[in-house]
């Protein structure tokens, strides 16, 4: 729901009418004043959020921190998939210990109460990942472990509750990283692996798309100690490439699939020169619809813009040159403003982070630190724990033995105090207007007060929730005014947010009925429907009244003779919002304010 209260047109009249407005407070605070101009300053908050988004306020986004377990020993991977088909997440995790691959359920869908499955006892798994490896509609789990042991979990019920596990191959060296992805595009899953000692690159044929049977296909053997594996379509032309780091050879690189079936490849370099290259992802990061790749090396977090758009050129841009220990990372849009941001964790630091994309197109970057104690963190990822549809970072800690997952922005309350106001005038305050966006289940009061010397302001006012009339609410003829906005929600996951408030008023005595008699009222005010004006006059009166919306745009106008007494002027079929409404006679001109309601 959006209450629309903007800047009222000011028209000449017998004495001017005044309006404050304020739409920005991203300058400075602690301003207490008085000011002439609210300007972008302000003198206090508590719970809001005025920088994030210059021109508007919001609440302030607590960070909750959420456990998924504390005692996975050697926790070293973790995904996220929906294992049990009840429509929430769940998370899959992968320990370098014998605790080998479990499972946790997301007990209600909202990510706060977890219950543990065990899928294996597959030792020093150093990834575990999900996708329907036998083609049954559910998730499976994909591993790899110690002795280069790849296996393949298959969730026999689709509850999670019943696990066969299957070989894929013990290749005798270290797989580093296993995928699950359709590497020869006949729609059912295959295995990509890194073998870091066996020095090459692997994917493995699902053959019949069920899982049981499996056929070996070299993509690399050239050395450099493979790290990591993924499959992408990063030259966007429908079939599944592959990206990888080249640890000893500091050298990120591609490989295209030509023919798409995964019988042809051609290696692409995306970068070299970054010390240990580790875990990379690939995303859309600066929004020109192609895929960029994000890396990690041995201090560094940084990414490859693909600057053809085929992964033919690419240009490497530093998001942090000094991220020790810098490990797996994760793109997501995890502030909800459509853009790419990025997730990582280090092993060295005990830091888990994430970089908002501020400009959309990866040329600015601000950190946002998670936990600053996450014990030799190894994995990251982010899905949609709590429901809510927006990512949640998530990461697993080896000597925590945890996996946590958090939420970024959890609302409560807050409020912002104006500066005082110096009116320069004797107010005869008219309206409270306030431009809002309310999503189901927030609210935006406002507070006032106002007084004739601004070391004693006096008490703030009750609660009102705009638009409103001033009337009796205010004391006329105070000349100084400060507002407090007071922001609230019921829902965690979602924010009201203001966009402007304004305050009118008329110099005293103007308003009201003129010298001899004549006035211009409404008869209520918010109204409801339709604008109803009431004219008195003492006599025969031959006027011109014009009603104005908020941009000064005239949308109606009624001349005509007015008899003595009181008359009705009413403008119907006019849609909902703040008008001005004048009446003009001879040199005499007198306006009036309302709101009217749906």
């Amino acid at each position: 729901m959006k209450c629309h209260i903007g800047l009222l047109p000011l028209l000449v009249t017998a004495a001017a009418a005044g309006t404050a407005v304020q739409d920005d407070w991203s300058g400075t605070p602690g301003v207490l004043g008085p000011v002439t101009d609210w300007g972008t300053d302000f003198h206090f908050d508590s719970g809001i959020d005025p920088f994030s988004s210059p021109g508007q306020l919001t609440i302030e986004g607590e960070l909750l921190e959420h456990h998924v377990t504390d005692s996975f020993d050697g926790a070293f991977s973790v995904d996220a998939c929906d294992i049990d088909g009840d429509g929430s997440t769940d998370v899959l995790g992968g320990a370098m210990s014998d605790a080998g691959v479990a499972w946790w359920r997301n007990t209600g869908g909202s990510g706060t109460q977890w219950i543990r499955y065990g899928i294996d006892d597959m030792p020093m798994v150093r990834r575990a990942t999900s996708g329907d490896i036998d083609s049954d509609g559910d998730c499976d789990v994909l591993a790899c472990g110690g002795g280069g042991t790849v296996a393949w979990f298959e969730n026999v019920e689709g509850s999670g509750s019943y696990w066969i596990a299957h070989t894929v191959t013990q290749a005798g060296s270290d797989v580093y990283y296993v995928d699950c992805s359709d590497v020869d595009g006949d729609g059912w899953r295959d295995a990509v692996t890194a073998e870091y000692y066996g020095e090459r690159m692997v994917w493995w044929r699902n053959v019949d798309g069920s899982g049981s049977s499996w056929t070996e296909n070299t993509v690399h053997t050239g050395g450099g100690n493979p790290y990591f594996v993924q499959g992408t379509d990063l030259d966007l032309d429908g079939d599944t490439d592959l990206i990888a780091s080249l640890f000893d050879l500091m050298t990120c690189c591609w490989w295209e699939n030509l023919d798409g079936q995964g019988t042809s490849w051609t290696q692409h370099q995306i970068g070299s020169g970054i010390m240990d290259p580790r875990c990379l992802d690939p995303c859309d990061l600066d929004g020109d619809g192609d895929i960029d790749v994000i890396g990690t090396g041995y201090d560094e977090v940084v990414w490859w813009e693909n600057t053809s758009g085929s992964g033919t050129a690419w240009e490497m841009h530093v998001i942090d040159g000094s991220f020790p220990g810098a490990h797996d990372v994760h793109g997501a849009d995890l502030d909800g403003d459509g853009d790419r941001d990025v997730l990582t964790v280090s092993f060295n630091t005990e830091e888990i982070l994430w970089w908002e994309n501020l400009d959309g197109a990866g040329g600015s970057w601000s950190e946002h630190m998670l936990d600053g104690s996450f014990e030799d963190g190894c994995g990251v990822c982010a899905a949609d724990m709590d429901g809510n549809g927006t990512p949640d970072p998530t990461g697993a800690a080896y000597l925590d033995d945890a996996i946590t997952w958090w939420n970024l922005a959890s609302y409560s309350e807050g409020f912002i105090e104006s500066s005082i106001l110096d009116t320069q005038d004797q107010p005869d305050w008219d309206m409270l207007t306030i431009d809002a966006e309310l999503p189901v289940g927030t609210s935006v009061g406002c507070q006032l007060r106002c007084s004739e010397n601004h070391e004693l302001m006096g008490e703030w006012s009750d609660t009102l929730r705009p638009p409103a009339g001033l009337e009796g609410i205010l004391e006329d003829g105070s000349r100084y005014l400060q507002y407090r906005i007071v922001m609230s929600t019921t829902d965690p996951s979602l924010t009201p947010s203001v966009d402007l408030i304004s305050v009118s008023w008329d110099p005293l005595g103007v308003q009201g009925p003129l010298p001899g008699g004549i006035s211009l009222r409404p008869s209520h005010n918010p109204s409801s429907g339709a604008i109803l004006l009431i004219i008195s006059t003492p006599e025969q009166l031959e006027a011109s009244v014009r009603v104005f919306d908020i941009s000064g745009r005239l949308v109606g106008k009624r001349d005509g003779i007015f008899q003595q007494g009181a008359s009705q002027v009413s403008f119907p079929e006019i849609p909902p919002g703040i008008y001005l409404c004048t009446m003009g006679s001879g040199g005499m001109l007198l306006n009036t304010r309302l709101v009217l309601l749906d």
